[in-house]
Formats: C-alpha cells, sequence, structure tokens
C-alpha cells in the first residue's frame, strides 16, 4: 500500500482541513490575490489624489499671480489626475458572474496585480516630478518644462489602465 499523498499546507487564516475540499485551495487563493490586487489600486489612487491636490494647491498658492497657460496647464493635470484616481479606485477586481463563459483564472489575476505594480510605480515616479513642479513655481520657464515633461508619464499611467481594462474583457 503506498502513503497517501501529502496535504498541500495551508493558507494562511483557513485550517488545514478546509484545503481537503476540492476546489476550495485555488478559491481561497484567487481571493487573497484580488485582496492584495484591491489593496495595490487603493494606494495607487490615494497617490493620485496626492498629486490632484498638491497641483491644487501648487494653483492657489503661487500661480493666481502668474501666467494664465500654467495655471490653465496646471489645472488640467490635476484633472487628469483626479480621474484616473478615480478609475483606479472603482476598477473591477476580476470577479464575473457565476454563469459568464469567461472565469478568471490564477494566470489572469497575477497579471492584473502586475499590472497595478507597475501602476503604483508608475505614480511614485510621477509623484516625484510633482515634486519638482512646486519647487520651480517662481520660474515659469522651468515650471513648464517640468510640466511638459508630466505629460508622457500620466498618458504611460492611462495607458496601464487600458491594458488593465482590456485584460477584464
Amino acid at each position: 500500500m503506498s502513503a497517501p499523498e501529502p496535504v498541500r499546507p495551508a493558507v494562511e487564516g483557513v485550517p488545514a482541513w478546509a484545503g481537503l475540499l476540492p476546489g476550495f485551495r485555488g478559491y481561497k487563493e484567487r481571493e487573497l490575490l484580488r485582496e492584495d490586487d484591491r489593496a495595490v489600486r487603493s494606494r495607487v489612487a490615494d497617490e493620485l489624489r496626492r498629486g490632484a491636490d498638491a497641483l491644487r494647491r501648487i494653483s492657489a498658492d503661487h500661480l493666481r499671480r502668474g501666467p494664465d497657460e500654467l495655471l490653465t496647464a496646471t489645472d488640467r493635470l490635476s484633472v487628469q489626475l483626479r480621474a484616473m484616481a478615480d478609475a483606479v479606485a472603482l476598477a473591477p477586481a476580476g470577479y464575473h458572474g457565476l454563469f459568464d463563459r469567461k472565469a478568471f483564472r490564477q494566470r489572469e489575476l497575477d497579471q492584473l496585480l502586475s499590472l497595478d505594480l507597475e501602476l503604483l510605480q508608475g505614480v511614485r515616479e510621477l509623484a516625484a516630478r510633482l515634486a519638482a513642479l512646486d519647487a520651480a513655481v517662481a520660474e515659469p520657464g522651468r515650471y513648464m518644462l517640468i510640466l511638459q515633461g508630466v505629460q508622457p508619464r500620466v498618458q504611460a499611467l492611462r495607458g496601464l489602465l487600458d491594458r488593465r481594462a482590456a485584460l477584464l474583457r
């Protein structure tokens, strides 16, 4: 008689016997990935909102006295960041209905989490650029150059959001 197959270690917070239930372990692992994804998206949204708030402060504190094109460009960027924050915060978490033909597998959930981690990295890089904007307010030419350098970063983040949405279709 051969030895019984060893029981895989339990998922954290779940009793070991639950791992013996067919399909439970995979379900629980996918659910934990969704929770990780939700936490990363929440952090991305918070950092985007902080960036939008920083731009609003810059507009209110410094640019009301400055050139109108700087104020307009700064406000436009603030609105874009706020809209992206809302899109990230409200993005789907990889669920489908019970009878839908498409079901999310572990691979798709891993890809979602990977894209969200890329978003987080991009948002952190953007935050550094926004800090440079605040320091350059007294120099309109330098400020505009930095602001123009921020736009490609914002477009890259938007591209990541589009890739994420495409994965969920």
